[in-house]
């Protein structure tokens, strides 16, 4: 969620200035300082009581978009530009 506002990553509901796509935003809650925000860190767990949503990925540097349509295609892309 969004240290200032609350929101939750790729599903905004306020008209916060932050960017709600940007997984590298220093505005992500990440209470267990591991440096993956606590959004993704949710997506990332084994624990599959949510499913997976296919949902659009943006390169921070191009601005290129790329769709997740698996979890597994999620993992790579945040994997990739975390680097």
């Amino acid at each position: 969620h969004c240290k200032d506002c609350g929101d939750t990553m790729h599903k905004p509901t306020t008209d916060c200035p932050h960017d709600p796509h940007d997984e590298k935003g220093d505005w992500w809650r990440d209470d267990n300082g591991n440096g993956i925000p606590d959004g993704l860190e949710k997506n990332m767990s084994e624990d599959k009581s949510e499913e997976f949503e296919p949902h659009m990925m943006y390169d921070p540097k191009t601005g290129k978009g790329k769709m997740a349509k698996k979890e597994q295609d999620h993992k790579d892309q945040y994997r990739d530009h975390s680097q």
